[in-house]
């Protein structure tokens, strides 16, 4: 069981260590630096902006237009727009 608040989960697969080796999710956080998921997640919720332009970088979204400005938020967090300026074509 793993406990969120007060939300409960029953966990009902848990990776082996070979396909935790293998998984994106293990590369993009060693390539951030930091020690597992859970220091992860303490980042990306300290500094928003390092964590997406982390998440850009290490999938290599390109961009036909580079963005300006990577989030705005002046009009408050529900109404933040990402990538500013920018233009890109996901399928690309």
């Amino acid at each position: 069981m793993i406990e969120r608040g007060t939300e409960v989960a029953q966990v009902v697969w848990t990776p082996d260590e070979a396909i935790k080796r293998q998984a994106n999710l293990t590369a993009f956080i060693e390539a951030c630096g930091v020690a597992d998921f859970d220091a992860l997640e303490a980042r990306s919720r300290a500094d928003p902006e390092w964590f997406w332009r982390a998440l850009l970088d290490h999938f290599e979204l390109r961009f036909g237009t580079p963005y300006e400005r990577l989030v705005d938020t002046s009009d408050g967090i529900a109404w933040a727009r990402w990538c500013i300026g920018g233009t890109t074509n996901i399928v690309a």
